[in-house]
């Protein structure tokens, strides 16, 4: 498939669908005043979550481009603060890169990837760093109970299938976004 941003027509359609839907949610319940900047979030939360489930990546045109969108609003002066969008935006990088690079020598293969790591610097620039730990716990737990919730379904247990994590962090970050935790 040309260029890494595409998709499927099926997924295309499911990830405009959900952050459609993601969007309206966030002009009702979202920050007030911030329903464009929630949509442009949402959207681009959701297509990551899709071209990571299509593929098993994240695209850096994503990532980055949430990451520098979420540093801009804290240049305009929209809360919390540009230097804590900074932080939130180095630490979620540091934290997760560091947990692929110590799985991968512990264990010998991959775990996370850097794609990861990027979109946690996307939560981390668009909610200050104190979200951080919210946004992976509600990933994680997320996760596990996608992976329980498939391991029932289908009857297999299998502890080594690989599983995109970006959709569960997109959803701990959209969740926080429309929240306003920890920052409000």
């Amino acid at each position: 498939m040309k260029g890494s941003l595409a998709l499927p027509p099926r997924l295309a359609l499911a990830a405009i669908g959900v952050g459609a839907l993601a969007a309206l949610s966030g002009l009702v319940l979202g920050p007030q005043g911030l329903a464009p900047a929630g949509a442009i979030l949402a959207f681009g939360l959701a297509w990551a979550a899709f071209v990571d489930i299509d593929r098993m990546i994240l695209p850096d045109e994503l990532t980055i481009g949430l990451v520098i969108f979420g540093l801009g609003l804290g240049a305009l002066g929209v809360e919390p603060s540009l230097i804590t969008r900074i932080i939130g935006g180095v630490a979620g990088y540091l934290a997760l890169a560091s947990l692929e690079a110590l799985y991968r020598h512990i264990r010998g293969r991959e775990g996370l990837g850097r794609g990861d790591a990027k979109l946690a610097a996307a939560g981390g620039a668009w909610l200050g760093w104190s979200a951080l730990p919210l946004i992976c716990l509600i990933a994680a737990l997320a996760g596990i109970l996608f992976f329980i919730i498939k391991s029932i379904i289908y009857r297999r247990w299998e502890p080594q299938a690989a599983l995109p994590f970006g959709p569960f962090l997109a959803a701990g970050i959209w969740i926080l976004w429309l929240t306003g935790l920890p920052y409000n």
